[in-house]
């Protein structure tokens, strides 16, 4: 997108006035779509605090190109493009820091630990096994375990711990 264009669109966003109120609660988040790569046949809403829309959220943006969305330019780490070639392990854990750094960029996250594992013939999948410390004291740290393939992102599980 041009500087125009760009620059055309905040002009005209400035005009806009509000239609509903400003979305209340920590943070500003209201309610979201569930999704991760489109949204479901029932148009179902998910509560973004909830372990389901921070596992979506995390989904959306680890397979979410570096300056896929126009207003964030620092939003988002495909994890497809790191499928269907060689890697050495220093490769693997600087993968593995990149992840931890984007998913830092969530609110709603405190912390992470990644692990990353290559796997099948050619190394044409990768599995991402994600420890996510919430922001939200009332929720549990739990687990997401991606497999990760050059067409697709798929949330194999998704566990809570065991409250400490």
């Amino acid at each position: 997108m041009s500087a125009i264009v760009k620059t055309a669109i905040a002009g005209e966003l400035v005009r806009l006035t509000r239609e509903v109120p400003a979305p209340t609660g920590a943070l500003g988040y209201g309610r979201d779509l569930s999704c991760t790569d489109d949204v479901t046949d029932d148009l179902a809403e998910v509560d973004p605090f909830s372990y389901q829309g921070i596992a979506e959220a995390v989904i959306r943006r680890l397979t979410c190109p570096r300056g896929g969305l126009p207003d964030d330019p620092d939003y988002g780490l495909d994890l497809r493009a790191y499928c269907n070639r060689g890697v050495t392990l220093d490769e693997l854990r600087l993968l593995e820091a990149q992840i931890v750094g984007e998913l830092g960029k969530d609110d709603r996250i405190d912390g992470s630990t990644v692990v990353v594992s290559v796997g099948g013939e050619g190394y044409r999948t990768l599995t991402v096994a994600v420890t996510i410390v919430p922001a939200d004291p009332a929720l549990v740290d739990f687990t997401l375990t991606l497999a990760v393939t050059d067409r697709a992102v798929i949330l194999e599980a998704l566990n809570l711990a065991a409250a400490t």
